[in-house]
């Protein structure tokens, strides 16, 4: 029996390898001379992922590859805001040195939080799930390669806003200082969310490589970890609502896994339902009807509202990432993309802990010792400070999950105080107070520099179409509610006695994230 488990297991690992090996072959055949580029960017983000594990295992200790595709992104996060925030108080200058200099100091601590680990007998890398960790970079190196080749068609910076995201990449790279001097020339600083652009520039410096081959490697690399990041959170929250089913139910073993992988196509290549419309049904019926086939072209899926028809005083665009990746823009709210999947997941795996450790009721709020432990929450310290970061990246984004947090966190303290309404007020008020107040202060470099181009946030004067909306967003609506109804309904038909707290107690935490980031959605 023990031999036939090592057969096994050694037929499994040539598989791994050889696999590994004709991906490998197959970027040098599609990239030829810039393969090298794009394996130095493929594996410096390893790299800083590994070395971030110590960190990023504490955070997601609940994960069962305890974060290993998120450990990429949180590291890029943490060393390149250092970096950036060291330069823009003026105590180093942005250079490869500095960049360098900065990592390593990082990696040099998240070394020493290992020693305490390993000390402590506290697990950072899940070495018995090592198979899990290398099909997650397998698709990663795979989305990221695919997207590398498609964009090697038209690399161009040419047309839309790349123009300006090249030329800021450009100022970026020959200045030491932050922000850098405006590209065109008037005579001041870059007056503009320029954190994406910044990023990229940083892992440029970082990998010693050249914008003009980085400048399409950033887009394709997010566009990568647009697939990897979803893959990796719904793997997790569909393993989890798995958890306690007897045998005879997990009908699909690798359920997780188709889960996961219709997650990461959604975020990464899905639109909205324009396309199905009015590029394939419409056709059809004018087909069939004798009628001229209306044309279409893919952006028109990003501009119908105020377009089709035209309407002035109604005109929105409505980008999707997939849209984002095929353009080639590299504006703000690209590179963010894998930040927010970021903060979504930490949000998750933060639900996740809390809600097992509901607040006893006798518990008092004068207790220093209990507001400790409500404001000193690392995954919501690390929360805010990449909401504050949201602000130089792209502000619509801090607007956005800065609710989307709050929600999570009223929930969240619902459930702990076990419907104690003095105390989920005042608990969840100090909370949205805190993240603010961090995120206020961790961008203050930025927003002490920046002349806002916003007047404020007021009421719509114009409404678009109810069937316009519905076109966009009607799936996904339906979807949502759907889900609602069928978890409602799955729950209150097995209680004999049906009350609010038994059915907060039956629905499990990947549900009920999945039930707050729809209703966060829909709102």
């Amino acid at each position: 029996m023990e031999q036939k488990n090592k057969k096994k297991i050694s037929t499994q690992t040539i598989i791994k390898l050889l696999l590994a090996v004709v991906l490998l072959s197959l970027s040098a055949f599609l990239l030829k001379g810039d393969v090298w580029t794009f394996w130095t960017w493929w594996l410096l983000a390893g790299v800083m992922g590994f070395a971030a594990m110590p960190v990023t295992g504490r955070l997601f200790w609940r994960f069962e590859d305890k974060g290993w595709i998120f450990s990429k992104v949180l590291a890029i996060a943490a060393t390149g805001f250092l970096t950036w925030f060291l330069t823009a108080i003026r105590l180093i200058p942005f250079n490869a040195l500095t960049c360098a200099a900065v990592t390593i100091l990082c990696a040099v601590i998240c070394f020493f939080l290992l020693r305490k680990e390993s000390k402590e007998k506290t697990e950072c890398f899940p070495v018995d799930r090592i198979s899990l960790i290398y099909w997650e970079e397998l698709l990663f190196f795979l989305a990221f390669l695919i997207w590398t080749y498609l964009a090697g068609f038209r690399p161009a910076a040419y047309g839309t806003e790349k123009f300006m995201d090249y030329g800021f990449m450009e100022a970026m790279m020959r200045s030491t200082t932050l922000p850098a001097r405006d590209l065109w020339y008037s005579e001041g600083h870059i007056n503009y969310y320029y954190g994406g652009q910044y990023f990229a520039v940083f892992l440029t410096k970082l990998s010693h490589t050249k914008v003009e081959l980085t400048y399409n490697l950033m887009r394709t690399f997010v566009a990568g970890l647009a697939f990897a990041m979803p893959f990796s959170l719904v793997y997790q929250m569909m393993s989890d609502r798995m958890k306690g089913l007897q045998k005879s139910e997990k009908v699909i073993k690798g359920l997780p896994f188709a889960a996961g992988f219709t997650a990461g196509t959604a975020v990464s290549i899905a639109g909205n339902m324009h396309y199905v419309i009015y590029a394939q049904i419409i056709p059809l019926i004018e087909k069939l009807t004798g009628k001229e086939v209306s044309s279409y072209w893919f952006p028109d899926a990003t501009r119908y509202i105020g377009y089709n028809p035209y309407r002035e005083e109604d005109r929105t665009i409505h980008e999707f990432p997939c849209y984002s990746f095929v353009l080639g823009d590299l504006h703000a709210h690209v590179v963010n993309i894998m930040f927010v999947l970021l903060v979504i997941a930490l949000l998750y795996v933060w639900l996740r802990g809390v809600r097992k450790k509901t607040v006893p009721v006798e518990t008092s709020m004068k207790d220093g010792k209990f507001w400790k432990e409500q404001l000193l929450m690392p995954h919501l310290l690390v929360i805010s400070a990449l909401l504050g970061m949201f602000q130089w990246t792209n502000f619509w984004d801090f607007v956005i999950y800065y609710v989307v947090t709050l929600g999570t966190v009223l929930f969240a303290n619902i459930i702990r105080f076990q419907g104690k309404i003095k105390k989920i007020m005042v608990v969840t008020f100090a909370q949205m107070a805190e993240i603010y107040l961090l995120a206020y202060l961790v961008i203050l470099p930025f927003t002490l520099q920046f002349d806002t181009m916003v007047d404020g946030i007021g009421i719509a004067k114009y409404h678009s179409y109810f069937y316009q909306l519905l076109v966009l967003w009607g799936l996904p609506t339906v979807l949502t509610i759907t889900f609602v109804i069928t978890i409602l309904w799955e729950k209150l038909r097995g209680m004999e006695h049906k009350s609010l707290y038994r059915l907060r107690n039956a629905i499990r935490t990947a549900e009920l994230f999945a039930l707050i980031m729809g209703l966060c959605a829909l709102g």
